[in-house]
């Protein structure tokens, strides 16, 4: 219904004035414009470009739908130390936050989700994750070789000189593999966006 898909906050004028909208629901879980709006603030902080909005809600929804399916389990802890150690590392020189309409709390809060989908994927998805010989072989030849060439690399290094490092490639494909499977299942399951409503 159109009229649930708005929320009316305040009133001015005698009229009822809508300052937020539910753009998407995940689960029970809804997605509203603001938080589109405070996620695209905070990226724009920590990155160098634009944030586009539709591509801000859909990491939104990923990560929505990643954070339901922590609660079934223990969610990784992450303390706001290593929230701050985070920002730290990754906050770009001479960039004041408040310009933006965050705070240093806001900066916390987005670190520590940050590190909490990147440990319960490392969890769910990584650990313990194998790669057979050939997929190795195959991920050499078809992956890694094709695009050395593309870069003009004539000295190809053997297979056997960067087998370890070619494994890693070949197990963290995988397991991306895994995880978009995995999140294009429970999107199509929980997740309903509202095409009226847009960004």
């Amino acid at each position: 219904m159109k009229q649930a898909a708005w929320i009316l906050m305040t009133l001015a004028l005698g009229r009822a004035e809508i300052i937020d909208r539910v753009v998407a629901v995940v689960g029970r879980e809804v997605v509203l414009q603001s938080d589109i709006d405070r996620e695209a603030r905070l990226e724009a902080f920590f990155g160098a470009a634009t944030p586009v909005p539709a591509q801000v809600l859909e990491r939104l929804l990923r990560q929505r739908l990643l954070f339901q399916e922590m609660e079934q389990t223990a969610p990784p802890e992450v303390s706001p130390a290593q929230a701050r150690k985070w920002i730290e590392q990754m906050r770009p020189a001479g960039k004041d936050p408040s310009r933006q309409g965050l705070r240093e709390a806001d900066l916390v809060e987005y670190a520590g989700r940050q590190l909490q989908v990147e440990r319960f994927v490392e969890q769910r998805f990584k650990a313990g994750l194998q790669v057979t010989p050939q997929e190795i072989d195959e991920y050499y030849h078809k992956r890694l070789r094709p695009e050395l060439e593309r870069q003009g690399v004539v000295d190809l290094p053997p297979l056997e000189k960067i087998q370890a490092r070619v494994e890693q490639a070949a197990r963290e494909e995988k397991a991306n593999q895994a995880l978009d499977e995995w999140l294009a299942e429970s999107r199509q399951r929980s997740v309903r966006i509202l095409e009226k409503e847009k960004p």
